[in-house]
């Protein structure tokens, strides 16, 4: 079962930031997933992420929408990539990802 938590302390194993530059008005992001190593099922993952030049920004699998920029605490009961995608004003997109083991 999947659950969209708000708020976690203690987390201490790391997934790389990856990122998508943006310039000029194009819309980019930065998305980075964090795993609480004390939770081994379902994964107790924290997202974090900021994006330039969005106004509406969209998270798969199972996420969906939410802010520009924010932190949320996600429960996964598997392995997955996750893939972020930033629309600017003109319906420009841009996208990234991070995968969690």
């Amino acid at each position: 079962m999947k659950k969209l938590l708000g708020f976690l302390l203690g987390i201490s194993m790391f997934v790389p930031l990856v990122s998508m530059a943006g310039t000029n008005g194009q819309p980019a992001c930065d998305i980075s997933a964090v795993l609480n190593p004390t939770i081994a099922y379902p994964k107790n993952v924290t997202f974090t992420w900021s994006t330039r030049n969005g106004v509406s920004v969209s998270t798969s699998p199972d996420i969906g929408a939410v802010g520009t920029s924010g932190t949320v605490v996600y429960f996964s009961s598997s392995s997955n990539l996750y893939n972020m995608t930033v629309t600017n004003a003109t319906g420009k997109t841009n996208s990234c990802s991070v995968r969690v083991h």
